[in-house]
């Protein structure tokens, strides 16, 4: 007479966990979302395009009165899977937290095959800069490999001059 084992519920429990994960994730969009949960007006003046090239000197756009404060609410994006020849684009907040105006003084990136566009290089407080990266797959023969890629952002925030922002994708 044969005996009937019962598996363990344990690993249907943790898959049944991650799946209900990652739903939330795919609802959510992994959309930047501040900190404090209030909406934030994206300020869209003096843009900023950022590339492999770093700028000589800084954009000289001093800050008048108060402290700047940057805040990152999401400073990392994984594009999944891509096609060795698409562009791949997502959007970033950079919002100041602070009492004065917060200026990206230099922006570039760590590789030719990423850019950003930032919607503004003087942030008021209270406001935010939308970033855009902007990833090309097909720039290098990358195919079959995951890479990261970043955009570095040096603000007049004392605490916190140097902002990251990356991203990742899947090449196929």
């Amino acid at each position: 007479m044969a005996i009937k084992r019962s598996l363990p519920y344990w690993p249907y429990l943790a898959a049944l966990l991650g799946l209900a994960a990652l739903a939330v994730i795919l609802l959510l969009g992994g959309r930047a979302r501040p900190a404090s949960g209030a909406p934030v007006e994206v300020v869209n003046d003096r843009p900023l395009f950022a590339e492999h090239r770093i700028p000589e000197g800084a954009n000289n756009r001093a800050a008048e009165g108060g402290q700047a404060r940057v805040e990152l609410p999401v400073g990392f994006y994984d594009f999944g899977a891509v096609a060795a020849n698409s562009v791949a684009r997502r959007d970033f907040l950079v919002i100041n937290r602070g009492s004065g105006p917060l200026v990206i003084q230099k922006a570039y990136t760590t590789c030719d095959c990423t850019t950003a566009e930032i919607s503004a290089s003087v942030i008021p407080p209270g406001k935010a800069s939308r970033v855009t990266v902007i990833f090309d797959a097909g720039f290098h023969p990358v195919a079959g490999q995951t890479v990261r890629r970043g955009v570095v952002l040096e603000t007049n925030d004392p605490s916190r001059p140097e902002v990251e922002i990356w991203v990742q994708a899947r090449v196929r």
